[in-house]
């Protein structure tokens, strides 16, 4: 058993619990820890020829793997910031990556935040997007995989590279010999590199930023979420004492197969297990992208013994309809599943299968992990469990303004404010935090909530307007600007619709120019040709007469979502029951869109239990709640 370097001698199943950690400062806890790269400093000499990364080359259980233990670990993350920083990277330059999951991914990160400012960037947006955050976060020096790992990756650096002349210094992953001036062989430089660090390279503090995230953001005018060296140490910290991975006594081994441009896999897949001393086994490039990857689930958690993955809705509810196959998964201690909620079905149907908890967490790039279920304590179904340690919640009410009012009460329903150290310093640039910040360090997430009298938390809506796709956050104003480039579309308005796979997916409401003659077909075909996020081409689209406006003048969206909605719905309602009139209204007294009324018309009898189930059987599938609020029978003749 390895000596934990954030040890607690508690275990957390309650808020009560929560308070308790919280008792000992988390300073004292990362006492040790300035920044990031004391972590793998600090992992070399406790566990140095253990293995960090086990790197998947299939995605699967094959013998194609790469072992990299943690004295390697540390020799290519001191190599990549020397590189880097005889790049002429210093502590306030960015270093940007295009890269797929791979060990050189990691090499990259840490190494790019030892010297500088690690950005990762979604390799599955378009170049001009790509450009655009390249040209916001000021990038100096781009990683990217080169044509004989990902020729996909290649072919958008190459359109870059005509968009932009942002990037100093072009770094390849996988070609041996520079390509053209400008454009050098990774592999190359990290090996001429020294294994000690460069006295020259400035020391960073645990106040100093050490990533870039980015959101969605419009064409060259993203925004972007910095977090420091002590965001996320903290992170790290505080979803260890969350999840009880401090009590465990076996060795921590995390299954990534979530992309390394987001939040979960960054921290969840990355930081936290190695802060441990744990192990990365990495599915492979394309990660849960590949579909042997998540068909082979259980067989590489029994072949490397896993004991947490952190998965997406998607790929939960695959492993609903999967079966073990044999398998033995006795090592694994959780899942975590965060981005959208998930039926009630999904979780019970793994947790039976896997013998193990399925735990909803509620999270953002801004903050990381915010609330999550408790592994041992009591799990509420549609709740995403209780605050984190270290992570202030809170539930208010704001003016139209987003000035702050009053707190809520208990199970009212509010904006979600936190405050903490996990939680970001503000977007860059600093105009995008306007009405943010209603109250001194406490930062308006966007979503709407309320907590109940035990403290749990119940998301009820989001304020924001983000579609999320199988736990992706898609900006609705990448759809909007592709189809509004069309001459005939006059406004363009995208909201969530539900998906029983996704969670919920894009569809677009469409408002005409007078006198257009364009069809839905023909502007879906459009909008696959100019939305440049692939995830974000709607699956519908609608046309309408008049999008639905605010008295200021703004498109309304929630009425536009629970048009969405209600028309799915009442789609696979009539499927269900072709021989009754169904309708479907919103519970009025709730914010949610959640939770939906159904009233059927029919001729039968009193007391007809079969309709109510097939109903049930429609709303298996979904996380949406429901009621039947009236059966209207007609007598019979």
């Amino acid at each position: 058993m390895h000596n934990n370097p954030v040890s607690s001698s508690s275990v957390i199943n309650s808020p009560d619990d929560v308070k308790r950690i919280e008792q000992v400062p988390i300073e004292a806890r990362l006492a040790g820890y300035q920044t990031t790269l004391d972590v793998f400093k600090r992992a070399a000499e406790l566990y140095g020829d253990d293995p960090a990364i086990t790197f998947l080359i299939d995605g699967y259980y094959t013998d194609e793997i790469e072992i990299v233990s943690y004295k390697q670990f540390l020799s290519k993350i001191i190599r990549a910031a020397n590189c880097f920083h005889n790049l002429g990277v210093g502590r306030d330059d960015v270093v940007a990556y295009l890269l797929p999951n791979l060990p050189h991914t990691h090499y990259t990160l840490w190494g790019a935040q030892a010297v500088g400012i690690a950005n990762p960037i979604n390799h599955y947006l378009e170049p001009e997007h790509i450009a655009g955050i390249l040209e916001r976060v000021d990038a100096r020096v781009l990683v990217v995989a080169g044509p004989s790992i990902s020729p996909e990756i290649w072919e958008k650096v190459n359109k870059i590279r005509d968009i932009t002349s942002q990037v100093e210094t072009i770094l390849v992953v996988g070609e041996e010999e520079d390509m053209e001036e400008g454009v050098l062989a990774f592999n190359r430089l990290l090996s001429s590199q020294s294994a000690d660090l460069n006295p020259d390279i400035s020391e960073a503090s645990r106040e100093d930023r050490a990533l870039f995230l980015h959101t969605g953001g419009t064409t060259g005018i993203p925004k972007i979420t910095p977090h420091t060296h002590f965001n996320a140490l903290a992170a790290a910290c505080s979803v260890s004492l969350a999840t009880n991975t401090e009590n465990t006594g076996e060795r921590f081994v995390s299954l990534s197969g979530m992309p390394y441009f987001h939040v979960m896999a960054i921290y969840g897949a990355g930081l936290l297990p190695f802060i441990k001393g744990g192990s990365v086994v990495i599915a492979g490039p394309e990660g849960f992208r590949n579909r042997d990857a998540v068909s082979s689930f259980w067989k590489t958690v029994e072949r490397y013994q896993v004991t947490m993955a952190p998965i997406v809705p998607t790929v939960a509810q695959t492993l609903a309809s999967s079966d073990l196959d044999g398998a033995d998964v006795s090592s694994l201690q959780y899942l975590m599943s965060g981005g959208a909620p998930l039926p009630r079905s999904v979780i019970d149907k793994v947790e039976k299968i896997s013998g193990t908890s399925l735990l909803e967490g509620y999270g953002a790039s801004e903050a990381f992990v915010i609330a999550v279920n408790p592994i041992q304590g009591k799990r509420m179904a549609g709740s995403v469990g209780i605050r984190v340690p270290y992570v202030d919640l809170k539930i208010v009410k704001l003016d139209e303004n987003g000035a702050y009012l009053r707190d809520c009460d208990i199970d009212e329903v509010g904006v979600v404010l936190v405050k903490g150290p996990l939680v970001f310093e503000g977007y860059v640039p600093e105009t995008a935090n306007k009405n943010l910040w209603p109250m001194d360090g406490w930062f308006n997430i966007g979503d709407l909530a309320k907590i109940d009298c035990e403290g749990y938390v119940w998301i009820s809506g989001r304020a924001k307007d983000l579609i999320i796709r199988g736990g992706h956050n898609i900006d609705p104003i990448i759809i909007e600007e592709g189809l509004q480039s069309h001459s005939d579309v006059q406004v363009a308005a995208a909201v969530g619709r539900p998906d029983p796979y996704a969670g919920e997916v894009p569809v677009c409401f469409v408002q005409l120019a007078p006198g257009s003659q364009s069809t839905a077909e023909s502007l879906l075909e459009y909008a696959s040709t100019r939305v440049r996020e692939r995830a974000a081409v709607p699956k519908e689209i609608f046309l309408v007469d008049q999008i639905p406006l605010t008295g200021v003048g703004k498109v309304f969206k929630p009425a536009l979502r629970r048009k969405a909605i209600n028309q799915y719905f009442q789609g696979l309602l009539d499927q269900a029951l072709p021989a009754i009139e169904v309708s479907i209204s919103f519970d009025e007294e709730q914010t949610s869109t959640n939770k939906l009324v159904i009233t059927l018309k029919h001729e039968g009898l009193p007391g007809d239990e079969s309709l109510y189930d097939r109903v049930n059987e429609v709303f298996e599938q979904y996380s949406y709640e429901f009621s039947v609020d009236k059966v209207i029978q007609s007598k019979v003749q």
